[in-house]
């Protein structure tokens, strides 16, 4: 990862997809159930508000987001006009409740023979990336392409000592048009961040 992005902005750019997230699926109207079929033809019922995936929730862990940083092209702070973009990578942030010191799988019915894992403690909040692009494609497979594209992330909890394990799926949709939206609105707040004294 850039230099520009460590560690302040990144948090800046987590922080920003939070509530362009919260943004998005905010609102009154009821969730529906949407049927969802993957490149790899795998097909899934998922939870929607606004027919956006619905976060997870339970007394182990609360998710705040999951979403994408797609290649979006940045100003790098310290280089007046120049500019680069952040790595094809997920960011998740969550609220654990449990507590305890966890190793984290992750894995996805995209492909099946890969995963990766992270560490966390409880309780608290984490903020974690996985799956880059340039490590694992295969998940990135289309996400150029117009229209709307499905991701879901199978993750794994368990505790070091204790082995007790607690898991769930969640869901991110991405589509053209608000990776657009996010596109400026990144660019908005970097080139606040980085005019900061």
């Amino acid at each position: 990862m850039h230099e520009a992005f460590r560690p302040t902005a990144l948090k800046v750019l987590l922080g920003l997809l939070v509530v362009f997230n919260f943004t998005t699926i905010a609102g009154t109207s009821p969730s529906e159930t949407r049927t969802v079929t993957l490149k790899n033809g795998k097909t899934f019922e998922v939870e929607t508000k606004r027919g956006m995936p619905l976060p997870y929730s339970s007394r182990e862990i609360k998710m705040l987001i999951l979403d994408a940083n797609a290649a979006i092209p940045v100003l790098s702070c310290g280089k007046e006009g120049q500019e680069v973009k952040i790595p094809w990578l997920w960011a998740l942030i969550a609220e654990l409740k449990e507590k305890g010191s966890f190793t984290v799988t992750v894995t996805t019915p995209l492909d099946e023979n890969i995963s990766t894992t992270f560490e966390a403690n409880g309780p608290g909040k984490i903020s974690q990336t996985f799956f880059a692009k340039s490590d694992h494609p295969t998940i990135w497979e289309g996400i150029e392409d117009p229209g709307i594209h499905w991701f879901p992330f199978h993750f794994s909890f368990e505790e070091k000592t204790s082995k007790k394990r607690f898991e769930f799926t969640q869901w991110t949709q991405l589509d053209s048009k608000t990776q657009e939206q996010l596109r400026t609105m990144i660019q908005k707040m970097m080139r606040e961040h980085c005019t900061k004294p």
